[in-house]
């Protein structure tokens, strides 16, 4: 218990003194466009000394987007590969999901349709074939 109560204490003075760093610094220079930007435009990156990411969350999102055009059919063929070898586990995970959150997903099928009636009603009109929409 008193290990228990060490351990968090420590965590907790950890994460303070991380709070206080970020506040005590207010601009950060990218790695990767050498902008100088304020520190809410970067990431928290707990590995780092002063607990922010080296690269903007700009640059970071044009590197990952850049590394997915490049690898896109290696990435969806992993995807296709994990979905087919996992099909059981995931509609099993499904039902489970459904079942558990009914009320809530109701409720949410209720505001989308609210929202989109005229669309939806326009759909299903095209679905069954009227024309003249």
């Amino acid at each position: 218990m008193e290990k228990e109560l060490i351990a968090y204490d420590y965590k907790s003075q950890l994460l303070e003194d991380r709070k206080q760093k970020i506040k005590e610094i207010k601009f950060k220079v990218c790695r990767k466009c050498g902008e100088k930007k304020p520190v809410f435009k970067f990431s928290i990156d707990k590995r780092n000394r002063n607990g922010i990411a080296n690269i903007c969350k700009a640059c970071l999102n044009l590197a990952s987007l850049d590394y997915y055009y490049h690898n896109r059919e290696s990435r969806l063929a992993l995807v296709k590969k994990y979905d087919k070898e996992h099909k059981d586990q995931r509609r099993i995970y499904s039902e489970s999901y459904r079942e558990d959150h009914f009320d809530h997903l109701q409720k949410e099928a209720k505001i989308y349709y609210r929202k989109n009636r005229k669309r939806i009603k326009k759909r299903d009109l095209k679905r069954k074939g009227v024309k003249n929409i």
